[in-house]
């Protein structure tokens, strides 16, 4: 699975990227992909230049960013998913991420936008700053970094809304809420990505409720004197009189009983 995580400073992208992960345990996260560079510093001729422009106050140039984010995404454990939290910033690294899902034969399944209005933005990063003792996130400067995403992040709303791809998420919500809407976001992708068909939850939750009513028929069973092949054998005939095949049976070397006593 592949989700592009979009929503300007403050929207609560890294949050629910790392609920996401541990939902599904699907991928390791990019959170703001240019500051992780700097992990990189002493590891990669890429991660060398980009601290060279970090540590001198300017931005790092495009093509340092991406290569950097390809060297991630190559590696191993991005081969089953990953969610992209911070990357791209602009429509011109949207295109170049492009590029690299396509050489790497990936495309992206959701691109989900966490919506906040500025002035509830302004609020959590200022919050967050007080709790944090980080200066720097005064409004005037948090008003500065919105301006900045407005500019140059927001395009890549049009540009992914096209592609049919992209959901709109209200940031609004308590933090669980939105994790609810994420995933109702990426339902038709979870389907997909463990190869599951929409017949096949009948048939899962069919089955479950009947091992849930064979369970209540056993717990009236169970009494003082009754013996758990005398238990087993009440299982066996309620599963299959309800259309069911008891599967524990014989798998894998199990006994010849349906139900595991522990």
């Amino acid at each position: 699975m592949y989700i592009l995580l979009m929503g300007p400073p403050g929207a609560g992208k890294g949050t629910q990227a790392a609920r996401l992960i541990e939902k599904y345990g699907i991928a390791p996260k990019f959170q703001q992909v240019i500051c992780s560079a700097l992990r990189f510093k002493n590891e990669t001729p890429l991660g060398v230049e980009a601290k060279k422009y970090i540590d001198a106050g300017q931005l790092v140039p495009d093509s340092v960013t991406v290569g950097i984010v390809r060297d991630r995404l190559v590696k191993d454990d991005c081969k089953s998913g990953f969610i992209l939290d911070g990357f791209p910033r602009t429509t011109a690294q949207a295109v170049s991420l492009d590029a690299i899902l396509k050489e790497l034969g990936i495309s992206l399944d959701a691109v989900l936008n966490l919506n906040v209005p500025s002035e509830e933005l302004v609020k959590r990063i200022s919050e967050r700053a007080v709790l944090e003792n980080r200066a720097d996130d005064n409004p005037e400067t948090v008003q500065k970094r919105l301006a900045v995403y407005e500019e140059s992040t927001k395009p890549l709303i049009d540009y992914y809304r096209n592609s049919g791809l992209y959901q709109e998420i209200n940031g609004l919500q308590d933090v669980d809420a939105v994790l609810l809407t994420s995933l109702n976001g990426v339902g038709e992708i979870i389907y997909d990505y463990f190869k599951i068909v929409p017949n096949e939850i009948e048939c899962i939750r069919k089955a479950s409720k009947l091992t849930a009513d064979t369970l209540s028929l056993l717990v009236k069973k169970a009494k003082p004197g009754i013996t758990t092949l005398e238990l087993d054998t009440i299982a066996e005939e309620y599963i299959r009189s309800h259309g069911g095949i008891p599967s524990c049976k014989g798998y894998y070397g199990f006994p010849r009983y349906n139900l595991c006593f522990y």
